[in-house]
């Protein structure tokens, strides 16, 4: 959870590190640091420019301290930049699994208790995930998380067909292909099979990877790489399905079985039709006009 870290060799206390970051670093001169007013408040420790200790002087605990880098502990983000990019990491993270649904209007003050920083980071993390697309920022408000909306759905499965599609011709045609992309896809099938449905962001990893599988497949590397740009928001699509019908994930599962047997049969024409089908039954999108679509 953001905010939590462990101290490293202490007896492994959880500590929640108040407002750490780059307002409350200080340099002195010639380039040595030191740390003004930080306190780990949940653990009775106290910081010193020479290392942490329990508060009332004994148990001390020594740790280094890197002379311009200012490391408290090696897992807590001293810097503003570090402390954005945690930020960013989290707050994406929980859109891309539907914990921030979208619709959502979260503020910074919320986003920065939960994550045990000030704002300033926060702020930089917004702003990141507004310039990708994820939100829409509204001064005095807070930040409204995109909602996943038919065109682009319909944008992201037509760019999958299109993908998929070209990457299975390409391994019928070459025989030494199918049968190692088949064993692929088995031992993803077989691991998609173990994984727990109610563990959303799991599920929705193993399905991404199915598919990412399919389009590597296709020996040409500019084609797959841009395939693997499509994957954030298809893992947020499958999410947000499974979350709307628990039914969806029996039927990825399913559905990527018959996908799997069309390949292993080097019947792209078949795998055309089913792939139409299970895009547009997963993600619930008006089929009549995909190309290769059941009626």
């Amino acid at each position: 959870m953001c905010g939590l870290h462990r101290l490293a060799g202490h007896a492994a206390r959880e500590l929640e590190v108040i407002r750490i970051d780059a307002s409350e670093v200080r340099s002195a001169e010639a380039g040595r640091a030191r740390v003004s007013g930080v306190t780990l408040v949940t653990a009775g420790l106290s910081v010193s420019p020479s290392g942490i200790g329990t508060e009332g002087g004994s148990g001390q605990v020594r740790h280094t301290m890197i002379i311009g880098k200012v490391q408290l502990v090696s897992m807590l983000h001293a810097t503003s930049e570090s402390a954005a990019e945690r930020v960013y990491a989290e707050v994406k993270e929980q859109i891309l699994t539907n914990e921030i649904a979208g619709g959502e209007l979260i503020s910074e003050g919320e986003i920065a208790a939960r994550c045990a920083v000030s704002r300033t980071p926060v702020r930089e993390a917004f702003l990141r995930l507004e310039t990708e697309g994820w939100m829409r920022l509204y001064p005095k408000r807070g930040a409204l998380v995109v909602p996943i909306g038919e065109r682009e759905i319909r944008d992201v499965v037509d760019a999958r067909l299109l993908l998929e599609r070209h990457a299975v011709r390409s391994v019928v045609a070459r025989p030494a292909a199918v049968i190692g992309l088949a064993a692929r896809l088995r031992d993803n099938l077989a691991a998609h099979r173990r994984a727990d449905a109610a563990d959303i962001q799991e599920f929705s990893r193993i399905d991404a990877e199915f598919h990412q599988l399919i389009a590597a497949a296709g020996d040409n590397p500019l084609l797959s790489a841009f395939y693997v740009t499509l994957g954030e928001r298809h893992r947020r699509m499958t999410t947000a399905s499974v979350h709307r019908d628990a039914g969806v994930a029996e039927r990825i599962l399913d559905d990527h079985s018959a996908l799997l047997g069309a390949i292993e049969a080097a019947d792209a024409d078949r795998f055309d039709e089913l792939l139409a089908g299970h895009l547009v039954a997963v993600h619930d999108l008006p089929g009549h006009d995909l190309p290769g679509a059941p009626a």
